[in-house]
């Protein structure tokens, strides 16, 4: 059997660290060998927080999609309305007349006509100004104005 050459054999002993509070003396491989536990905390949080910022982020989308939803909704009852209101030649001011598939009568939707002659050459209602006015519960009025001929009314 050979010897081993004495420059050799340090490199092959862990070496030894000092004893921590009177217990045994610990190799440095088996100090090396986990996590402390201030980098435990601090994976923690750094997970945390970004935890919470994804979970802001699907808040704000929610509320964006139902903003988009109520506008969506809102322009097609303005669309339909104002169909309405150029093909029947005794519309009237005052509320809407389409109703608006998928919202209830419990919901605070507002919907408002102003119809307004506007004198000119060809007569004293030589056009039709129709304004519009949708109010989504909680959200911000869409207006729509548009203008017709009377004679035209009632046609498609």
């Amino acid at each position: 059997m050979s010897a081993v050459p004495p420059a050799v054999l340090p490199t092959l002993l862990p070496e030894v660290l000092p004893a921590v509070a009177g217990g045994a003396p610990r190799t440095r491989l088996a100090a090396a060998a986990g996590f402390t536990l201030v980098e435990v905390l601090v994976a923690f949080a750094v997970i945390a927080a970004v935890g919470g910022a994804l979970l802001g982020l699907q808040v704000g989308a929610s509320r964006a999609l139902r903003v988009a939803e109520q506008l969506h909704l809102a322009a097609a009852l303005v669309r339909n309305e104002l169909g309405l209101q150029r093909l029947v030649a005794a519309a009237a001011s005052g509320p809407c007349r389409s109703p608006l598939p998928g919202v209830g009568p419990g919901d605070a939707w507002t919907c408002e006509v102003e119809r307004a002659c506007q004198p000119g050459p060809l007569g004293p209602c030589a056009l039709l100004g129709i304004r519009i006015v949708v109010v989504p519960p909680g959200g911000r009025p869409l207006e729509l104005r548009s203008a017709t001929f009377p004679a035209l009314e009632g046609l498609p």
